[in-house]
């Protein structure tokens, strides 16, 4: 039973064909939909690495589709699965999101929304730092999506390289 509901999480995310989509996604969106539409195809990434991870699927299928986007990131992190600064930029585009989903004035990557300058923000993102070429102009929506896409490009090899965790045997037989 186990083994057939890891197949079907398996069939679950093509990792073919889901960069392409996500780029046409994010393009086709508004401002507010780029940002949630990003935030959505990480954290079905973030519950596929954590699921490649599992010994008993079934049990731990149901607790990780009941955690949010920060508390799978946070778990990546304290598994190993992930360092503090692809940690710390995971929340920060999360906090961005959510700035976008829950505030009727928040219209474009461009602007402050409830004291969240967006623009430095990205900014101050671990990635966007440690890119050579980071005194070009581009626009924070150019930004956003930039560091989403790597983000899913990251986790998409970090699934394809994971192994997968076999059950122990038991201590006392």
């Amino acid at each position: 039973m186990g083994n057939k509901t890891l197949e079907e999480e398996d069939k679950k995310i093509d990792l073919k064909s889901d960069p392409e989509r996500l780029i046409i996604n994010l393009i086709a969106e508004t401002s507010r939909g780029s940002a949630i539409v990003g935030i959505t195809y990480l954290e079905d990434l973030l519950s596929r690495y954590l699921k490649a991870r599992l010994v008993d699927y079934n049990e731990g299928f149901k607790i990780i589709d009941h955690l949010n986007f920060e508390r799978k990131t946070i778990l990546c992190y304290m598994f190993g699965m992930i360092d503090n600064e692809t940690k710390s930029d995971l929340i920060i585009l999360n906090k961005i999101r959510n700035k976008f989903a829950h505030n009727k004035d928040a219209n474009n990557f461009n602007s402050t929304i409830d004291k969240l300058n967006i623009p430095s923000t990205l900014d101050n993102l671990n990635i966007i730092k440690y890119l050579k070429d980071n005194k070009r102009s581009i626009s924070p929506r150019i930004k956003y999506e930039s560091v989403v896409n790597f983000y899913f490009g990251f986790l998409t090899e970090k699934i394809k390289d994971c192994k997968r965790i076999k059950s122990p045997k038991c201590f006392y037989k």
